[in-house]
C-alpha cells in the first residue's frame, strides 16, 4: 500500500489557562484504541498508537497547530522545535502546548474550548502502511475485534483542535485568570468535505452500518 497520510482525532487533555491563553493538550495518546475505524484489507478495526511511533526527531519537524485541520485556522507553529508551538513526549502521549493569538482564530480556540464546544485533539500524520503498521486480534466489551497498531510515525503534519475526536480516551478543558475581552467574533468555517467524509465513515462504524 506504500506511503498513506491519516487524520487522527482524541479527547486529548486540553486546557486554556493564564492571562496569555495558553491551551494545553494532547493530540497523541499512546497505548488507547480510538472507536471503530475503516480499514482496506480488515474491515473495521480499534487502531492503537504504540509508544515507539512518535520518535524525538518527528517532534522537531514543521508542525502547524490549527482548527479541524484547515491550515487557514492556524494558531501555532513550529519547526525544528522552535516557534509558538512546543510539543513533548511522555509516557501518557505527545503533549502540546501553544498561545491562543490575538485573532478570529485563535480567540474561537480559546473560547471554544472553555465553553467546552471543542472537545478533543486530532493530528495528521503520514507513514509507510506496507512497514509501519501491524494487526492483531483482541477483545473489545466482549467481542472479538481487529486491532491496528502503528508501530511508526514518519511525518507529523498538524496537531488540531477538533470538535469530534475519534481516541475516546482523552480530554479537553480550558481555563483562565483573567475573562478575556468580549468582541463580535465570526463562525467558525465550515469544515472541509475530506474531514465531513472521514466523520461519516467513523459514524457509520459506531452503528454497525
Amino acid at each position: 500500500m506504500g506511503k498513506k497520510i491519516f487524520k487522527r482525532n482524541s479527547t486529548g487533555e486540553l486546557r486554556a489557562e493564564g492571562d496569555a491563553r495558553t491551551l494545553t493538550g494532547y493530540p497523541i495518546v499512546f497505548g488507547l484504541g480510538s472507536v471503530d475505524l475503516p480499514d482496506e484489507e480488515y474491515g473495521w478495526v480499534r487502531e492503537v498508537i504504540e509508544p515507539g511511533a512518535v520518535s524525538d526527531d518527528l517532534l522537531m519537524s514543521d508542525v502547524i497547530c490549527n482548527i479541524n485541520h484547515d491550515d487557514d485556522q492556524m494558531i501555532g507553529r513550529c519547526t525544528g522545535g522552535k516557534g509558538t508551538l512546543r510539543l513533548e513526549r511522555d509516557e501518557h502521549g505527545v503533549k502540546m502546548s501553544v498561545e491562543a493569538p490575538n485573532t478570529v482564530y485563535g480567540d474561537i480556540a480559546y473560547e471554544g474550548t472553555k465553553r467546552g464546544d471543542f472537545r478533543g485533539m486530532s493530528f495528521a500524520f503520514w507513514l509507510d502502511a506496507d512497514k509501519d503498521v501491524s494487526y492483531t486480534r483482541g477483545k473489545v466489551d466482549g467481542k472479538e475485534v481487529w486491532m491496528r497498531h502503528i508501530n511508526k510515525i514518519r511525518g507529523l503534519m498538524d496537531v488540531s483542535i477538533v470538535t469530534r475526536p475519534a481516541y475516546p480516551d482523552t480530554e479537553v478543558d480550558a481555563r483562565a485568570q483573567k475573562e478575556p475581552k468580549q468582541e463580535p467574533k465570526p463562525e467558525p468555517e465550515e469544515r472541509n468535505e475530506e474531514m465531513k467524509r472521514d466523520w461519516e465513515l467513523i459514524e457509520k462504524a459506531k452503528k454497525g452500518e
